[in-house]
């Protein structure tokens, strides 16, 4: 007697395509991992003065964009001072600054979710003169 349908069948698995999905999967997920961790974009034009940039000053300069167009600005581990927008008056207070502190050669510009990007072009515009590295950190 004849076994109906109890008979082996040989079949084989192309792990071809299988592998190729998961290389361009991996490559996907190792490139949008390296733009996840950038926090501090550079905004600074190197103008031949890469060893000024490397160096590492005492005090660190910050300034944060309000909404309201406020600026909260902050130098070492002094307190938050809050100033208006006025974008010649920060020039001033910058330049102040770094006749005091001469060594300022750098300033971290952040802003809110909810100010016009071309607000912050404004101000990174205003501090070159005077700053030569302007960094952009939390957006």
């Amino acid at each position: 007697m004849s076994h109906v349908g109890g008979g082996e069948q040989d079949f084989e698995i192309n792990l071809a395509p299988i592998i190729d999905c998961l290389v361009v999967l991996i490559t996907f997920l190792l490139a949008s991992l390296s733009y996840i961790s950038i926090q501090l974009l550079d905004a600074g034009v190197d103008q031949g003065r890469s060893n000024q940039i490397q160096q590492q000053t005492e005090k660190a300069l910050s300034i944060h964009i309000q909404k309201d167009g406020s600026l909260k600005v902050r130098f070492g581990q002094s307190p938050v001072q809050t100033w208006d927008g006025n974008k010649e008056k920060l020039l001033e207070n910058i330049q102040k600054m770094k006749a005091e502190f001469p060594k300022i050669n750098s300033v971290s510009v952040s802003a809110e979710d909810t100010v016009v990007y071309e607000n912050v072009v404004k101000i990174v515009d205003h501090l070159r003169p005077v700053i030569p590295f302007v960094q952009l950190g939390g957006f």
